[in-house]
């Protein structure tokens, strides 16, 4: 008789019930009265208007002007947005950054003088601040004057906020990259500005391409090296930098040293033909002997030639996705999907850093194409993110995968051996997508370890666990091997771009096994579930080293059972998702592992409001019970499931930005006795800009439980047969899938 295999529970989401939402807090502490604020903001706007007054009139589109006001640390949560501020003053918000300041006066308990904080961009007439300046020493604190009691600073932006990554050896006429505030709906004439302000300074330059995503406006921009500070001296520019190279053959593969090795290639194939997966890479070689699992989509302005080393770079990403890493003398497993690859660029993009035009044939593929389910990118600029400014990569490729409906694995980049301290080591754009599964590198050692040359996190907060995990990558000793261009013959390479298509492999086996009801944020979920941490520094692995056996991931052993919820949640509604346990209770010592994972819109202008929306998780683990010194309590007792993650800072840094991270994961041991009916709690939290929102839409999630007590073996068994009619086992579909690879 066959072993019973216990797989995993689906239709969670049956089990959710709406809830009401807690008792709200106390009253807000302030750091200044009124008066105080008033006095102490007051000569700094005249500071501000006089300095706009002084400064020439074609730095300014249409005589608008932005400056910067620096919120108080202690008011960063949406609902203390300076919204009526902003409206008595007249001035429009067009973006945010977040920026570290030392208070006059700290917050109750702060543990450090420097506290992140948020700087607002704020736009408007010239006029506009100068009317401010003489009304502000009258007023009385009526309406939105009251909200001047939240601002800690205002100034206008400084070099040191524009100019990025200007090495002393750049010299000449260069190709930049300038972040403008605004678009043409939000900000029209900004660019036509920019392009008159350039003129005026008489300087020879070239506009190129101009690419809007959100609330910025990204441009090409051809000039000297000498004159970035005077470019810079543009109202409404936020940034300016070297435009980065595209990572041709990229990540740098090292070819191996050891002789091609023979291998075999399966016969039939794809295991599921439905499925299939967009690769956007360097191109694909004619008469390749992956051509039967493998389309080579020609795509529209890539005329050619391909580069030989971007052809065989391609050749090899579809390789792992199609059959993982590759072992000497046997036959490769057979493809789950098949793969339609794209070809995005070749020699002539490569010569002129056509970094712009190589994103834009991705989005029209990936908008023109919307029943992809799966896509690989393996590509990017070679610059690493940082905080202040979102690449428009990350910002666009954000925004396609908004929905949830599409699953990207993304390489975290080959930087992990550049300068720790410049931050060069960091993840690569779009690596810092909040929406992707972010991939890096790592051995394929008993106690691994990530890849020496596998770039790591942090990413920007939110989004702070980057990669999201790691996969083997090959090494020097222990290439990755993939097909080459002659038939029956492997070779190796190393580099975080196989490591993502295999990643993307695991999770086509899941959805290949047990077909389409595993959707695109289960399959993540599933993903950071079950990887494999230890004790490594989740900066360098993110959630750990995913794992390779379908049947850990899929299937329940004794004494354990994981259970799938999938859904909606609606903005400001709060949820509560009851953990399944036995009618009859638990035995012993119980652990229990979560794995949220959510989608969301993105604001590219906004980098520490990045995504829209936010979940505050609750876990009761008496859904109605109250502890012994709090028996009158109104709600039953909540416990910091989530703790928080050791890239964070500071603990004010997590509680302004660890709820609004699209994934969370925990495990927790408890004693049977503190589990009763354990359940999540969850509040939706919605927001644009910065500010609450009324026009939020409903929120897809995620959510993996595993319950695990190893003095109750039969605990799967039991928790069936409490939820029957609800929960349901998600057997394999029809196809014979293998589950190890």
């Amino acid at each position: 008789m066959a072993e019973k295999r216990n797989f995993l529970l689906g239709y969670g989401e049956r089990l959710q019930v709406e809830v009401s939402p807690p008792h709200g807090g106390g009253p807000k502490w302030k750091p200044y009265d009124f008066l105080r604020a008033k006095t102490r903001l007051s000569p700094r706007v005249a500071r501000v208007a006089q300095e706009l007054a002084d400064m020439p009139g074609d730095a300014f589109p249409n005589d608008q002007a932005v400056a910067l006001l620096t919120l108080h640390p202690a008011f960063l949560a949406k609902s203390y947005f300076p919204g009526g501020l902003l409206r008595e003053v007249n001035l429009q918000i067009v973006g945010s950054k977040p920026a570290v300041t030392k208070p006059e006066v700290l917050p109750k308990r702060a543990k450090s003088k420097e506290l992140v904080t948020s700087e607002l961009y704020v736009a408007a007439p010239r006029e506009v601040f100068l009317r401010w300046a003489e009304a502000l020493p009258r007023w009385g604190g009526a309406r939105g004057e009251a909200e001047l009691e939240r601002i800690e600073d205002i100034r206008l932006p400084g070099l040191s906020d524009k100019v990025r990554h200007f090495s002393d050896d750049l010299q000449g006429d260069i190709l930049m990259e300038v972040v403008l505030h605004g678009n043409s709906a939000t900000s029209p004439g900004v660019v036509d500005g920019f392009a008159k302000y350039l003129k005026a300074l008489k300087l020879k330059f070239e506009l190129g391409r101009k690419v809007q995503v959100g609330g910025l406006t990204y441009v090409a921009l051809h000039a000297a090296r000498k004159f970035v500070t005077r470019i810079a001296g543009y109202s409404f520019l936020r940034a300016v930098r070297p435009m980065p190279q595209l990572r041709h053959a990229w990540p740098k593969a090292k070819a191996s040293k050891a002789v091609q090795v023979p291998f075999q290639l399966p016969t039939g194939g794809p295991v599921d033909p439905l499925l299939k997966v967009a690769v956007f890479d360097g191109g694909f070689p004619a008469k390749s002997p992956l051509a039967p699992w493998v389309n080579d989509v020609k795509v529209p302005g890539v005329s050619g030639p391909m580069h030989p080393d971007l052809v065989k770079h391609g050749l090899a990403v579809s390789s792992a996705v199609l059959f993982g890493p590759l072992k000497a003398g046997e036959m490769a497993p057979l493809p789950y999907a098949a793969v339609d690859h794209y070809g995005v660029f070749d020699q002539k993009a490569l010569a002129e850093q056509d970094v712009y035009g190589v994103l834009e044939r991705v989005r029209t593929v990936l908008q023109q194409r919307p029943d992809y389910r799966f896509v690989n990118l393996s590509l990017g600029p070679e610059t690493p993110v940082i905080d202040e400014v979102v690449d428009l990569w990350t910002a666009t490729i954000d925004e396609l995968l908004a929905s949830g409906s599409v699953l990207a694995t993304v390489a975290s980049g080959n930087g992990g051996e550049g300068d720790l301290e410049s931050g060069n080591a960091r993840v690569q754009p779009p690596a810092d997508c909040v929406n992707a599964l972010t991939v890096g590198a790592c051995d394929n050692a008993k106690k691994w370890a990530r890849a020496p040359y596998s770039s790591f996190g942090p990413g920007r907060a939110p989004g702070i666990i980057k990669p999201d995990g790691v996969i083997f990558g090959g090494t020097d000793q222990d290439p990755f091997l993939v097909s080459s261009m002659k038939l029956g013959l492997a070779s190796g390479t190393t580099g975080t771009s196989f490591a993502a298509p295999y990643a993307l492999r695991m999770a086509l086996g899941m959805r290949a096994m047990l077909g389409d009801v595993l959707q695109p944020l289960a399959l993540k979920a599933l993903m950071v579930h079950c990887a494999e941490q230890g004790r490594r520094n989740v900066a360098e692995v993110g959630w750990g080293r995913f794992e390779t056996d379908l049947e850990q991931v899929l299937t329940s052993g004794p004494g354990e059972a994981r259970v799938l919820f999938q859904g909606h949640l609606e903005p400001g509604g709060y949820m509560r998702l009851p953990i399944p346990i036995p009618a009859e209770g638990l035995q012993g010592k119980v652990e229990l592992s979560a794995t949220f994972c959510f989608a969301t819109l993105t604001d590219p202008q906004d980098p520490l409001a990045y995504t829209r929306a936010g979940l505050d998780i609750y876990f009761r683990p008496n859904k109605d019970g109250r502890s012994a010194d709090r028996p009158d309590a109104q709600e039953a007792e909540t416990d910091g499931f989530f703790k928080k993650p050791k890239v964070y800072k500071t603990e004010q840094e997590l509680l302004e930005s660890h709820k609004w991270d699209t994934t969370r994961h925990a495990v927790r041991r408890f004693r049977q006795a503190d589990l009763l009916d354990p359940v999540f709690d969850v509040h939706y939290n919605a927001r644009a800009a910065g500010q609450a929102t009324q026009t939020a839409g409903s929120l897809p999630y995620a959510l993996v439980v595993t319950i695990r007590c190893v003095d109750l073996p039969n605990l799967y068994d039991l928790i069936v047969q409490r939820y029957r009619g609800q929960l349901q086992a998600l057997t394999p579909v029809t196809v014979q899938v293998p589950v190890r690879t």
